[in-house]
């Protein structure tokens, strides 16, 4: 059980402290010239994240959604959640969550 709670602080862990120091949104893809990701609270000026090649627009739609600060918060939250060792829910899917996000880091496998 404490290797699944360390496993699940680190990445949550990791999360929050890449959303908030992340742009603030609203994040939202276009698609007009090209296809971007924009953030930051100047929408005349936005910042541009990323500019994926054509044809990958799912990925970008994909990105801006669900990498955006609020919901990586909201996911930090959901997996501090299962670090507490007294909560009663099923870890298996936060897990899956943490290991994914960690490996994604170049780590080894958990």
């Amino acid at each position: 059980m404490n290797d699944v709670v360390e496993l699940l602080r680190e990445a949550a862990s990791l999360l929050r402290q890449r959303a908030q120091a992340a742009t603030t949104g609203p994040w939202y893809e276009d698609s007009t010239d090209g296809i971007y990701a924009y953030g930051g609270p100047d929408v005349d000026c936005p910042t541009v994240f990323f500019r994926a090649a054509s044809g990958t627009y799912a990925d970008v739609q994909h990105a801006a959604a669900f990498a955006s600060p609020p919901v990586a918060l909201a996911v930090a939250d959901w997996l501090d959640t299962g670090a507490n060792q007294y909560a009663c829910v099923d870890r298996e899917p936060m897990v899956r969550v943490a290991r994914a996000y960690l490996n994604a880091e170049g780590g080894e496998p958990r």
